[in-house]
């Protein structure tokens, strides 16, 4: 999906989550990752927008929406990354869990625990 990610990634600027000001989203069963205008680099003069690990993570975390469909977008899996359950969760739940595979990821490239999603907005 990455490597082909004119096919899957698309500009979205009329949905109710753009209208929320979500950055990425994957309407359910669509098959595609929507990025709305609120997916825009960091300015820290106005704390909007995202910085770049954060940027590089949600990339990683929606296509998992769309290659692991439906089961990426059960709440049971879906525990975000800085929540206390998230350590908690079972191995079978996790392996569901796009923001898991954002992290590991991360955790490969950098040899650490970073977590870079939405929690952290300005890295």
């Amino acid at each position: 999906l990455l490597s082909n990610s004119r096919a899957f990634f698309v500009d979205d600027t009329a949905s109710a989550e753009a209208a929320k000001g979500t950055p990425a989203h994957v309407p359910f069963g669509s098959g595609k990752v929507n990025f709305t205008p609120s997916f825009q680099e960091r300015d820290n003069r106005t704390s909007t927008g995202f910085g770049p690990m954060c940027r590089a993570a949600m990339v990683l975390h929606e296509p998992v929406h769309v290659v692991d469909h439906p089961a990426a977008s059960m709440a049971a899996n879906h525990v975000h990354e800085n929540d206390a359950a998230y350590a908690a969760q079972p191995a079978a739940n996790q392996l569901h869990n796009a923001h898991s595979y954002a992290s590991f990821g991360q955790h490969v490239f950098f040899g650490r625990d970073t977590r870079f999603g939405a929690g952290k907005p300005a890295l």
